[in-house]
């Protein structure tokens, strides 16, 4: 009986035709993962505006009317979100925050509470400069009229 020697394995072609479907594959997948992470980062900021609208009605309620900067601290401190009166830079320089948030408007009458995203950094969504990236949130805090929501670019 001759001894018979069974080579197992692939051929060269085999291997190059599943390195190239996996690489269209990849190819397929990563705008995909850029678009849900983003997705995924409006639902933190639309969730988080949520904890800043519940925290301001909280103080309302408790302190009566207050000076936005005192509003912000106040909110600040109940949610642990740094938020502040304007669209500066604070919450873009912790590398916790995706997006910067204030408070502004008339308390209680209209407030609008504003998520506007960072892009410095290296958190930018890879949009072109310039571009507006925000959601935001217009209500009275006493629920007499509906809250406003508007997203300024829809991640699609």
């Amino acid at each position: 009986m001759k001894n018979r020697v069974i080579k197992k394995g692939f051929t060269l072609i085999e291997l190059i035709t599943v390195v190239v479907i996996i690489a269209i594959l990849a190819a397929l997948a990563l705008p995909q993962y850029a678009r849900v992470m983003e997705k995924s980062r409006s639902a933190e900021a639309r969730e988080s505006i949520g904890h800043i609208r519940k925290a301001a009605l909280t103080y309302y309620q408790a302190l009566g009317n207050l000076s936005l900067g005192a509003y912000s601290a106040q909110v600040t401190n109940a949610t642990g979100i740094p938020v502040t009166n304007n669209i500066g830079t604070t919450g873009c320089t912790n590398p916790s925050y995706f997006f910067n948030y204030s408070i502004t408007g008339s308390i209680p009458t209209t407030t609008t509470i504003n998520a506007t995203r960072c892009v410095m950094s290296g958190k930018g969504p890879g949009a072109p400069t310039g571009m507006l990236y925000g959601i935001q949130l217009v209500t009275d805090l006493g629920g007499q009229t509906a809250d406003t929501w508007t997203q300024h670019v829809i991640y699609q």
